[in-house]
């Protein structure tokens, strides 16, 4: 794309896998129950940098199997918004910039990787219409007052093929379990199993995501608040170390998520502000304690 070439020059190893990338290998994974039908889906690979995101120019409409791969000294997300009839992925970034509660809101949001930290990777299943698209990250820094995506650090692409009317179809990829957002909570196992994959549903009236982390050895969620919000002993460790998660997701929307710890405590945060009072919604009570095992 002319944007991209006049951004960056790719290496050429990351060319080829870009290739393999847009190959789009097809998979079948099995379903929920042992009598249900086996979903086909696409595999496609994005690599971040800082700041930038490689995604193939096309993508094919349906379950996507999205491995993330982070190759920038910095932790990065790779959500996926669809664009609005004749809206630009430029325009979508300007409005983002200027009104990111408002703009999130108005957003049809189909998640993504998520707080994919340096030299790892994600792989989680989404669900994409055809359509345009733009795939942002919107992390802070890495200066204050900055983010990744007023660095750059966006990409449009295309969705096609045909796609069936079938609401949630990412619940026929097989899972250990579901997790729900609501407003304003999640709503979650008791126990997390490690190395399991979870079905996450947006069940709330809200854009919801999980960030998720590696609580400290003691630490609470007052701990992760006080933190949060500045509210900290100054030379106090941070109580958290964030891992991966669910990129934003609009209401009625799912995505899987890999659970790919080992066991102990962790903590799920949504960081997204309110767009009717600007509060985010881990202080509206979407902050949980995570048991995996």
């Amino acid at each position: 794309m002319a944007r991209r070439a006049a951004r960056r020059v790719v290496p050429l190893l990351r060319d080829f896998r870009m290739v393999v990338g847009a190959a789009f290998l097809v998979l079948l994974l099995g379903a929920c129950g042992d009598d249900g039908p086996e979903p086909t889906v696409a595999a496609v690979t994005i690599s971040m940098a800082d700041f930038t995101i490689d995604v193939p120019d096309v993508v094919p409409s349906g379950l996507v199997e999205v491995r993330g791969l982070n190759e920038g000294e910095l932790t990065h997300q790779a959500v996926f918004a669809r664009l609005s009839e004749g809206q630009t992925a430029a325009e979508y970034v300007e409005a983002y910039l200027g009104d990111v509660a408002g703009t999130l809101e108005e957003s049809d949001l189909r998640g993504g990787v998520q707080l994919v930290r340096p030299a790892e990777e994600q792989t989680v299943t989404v669900d994409l219409e055809p359509g345009h698209y733009v795939v942002l990250c919107s992390l802070p820094g890495p200066e204050a007052g900055e983010n990744h995506l007023s660095n750059g650090m966006w990409e449009e692409f295309t969705v096609e093929g045909t796609t069936s009317d079938a609401p949630n179809r990412v619940d026929l990829v097989k899972s250990d379990g579901r997790i729900e957002l609501i407003d304003w909570a999640f709503d979650l196992p008791d126990t997390l199993a490690a190395g399991g994959v979870y079905t996450v549903v947006n069940s709330g009236t809200q854009v919801h995501e999980i960030g998720m982390a590696e609580l400290a050895d003691g630490a609470t969620s007052d701990d992760v608040v006080a933190f949060l919000t500045g509210q900290a002993e100054a030379d106090a460790p941070p109580p958290i170390d964030d891992l991966s998660g669910v990129g934003f997701l609009s209401p009625g929307e799912s995505q899987t998520l890999p659970i790919d710890v080992a066991s102990g405590s962790y903590v799920f945060v949504c960081y997204i502000p309110d767009p009717n009072d600007g509060i985010p919604h881990f202080l509206k009570g979407m902050i949980s304690v995570v048991d995996v095992e």
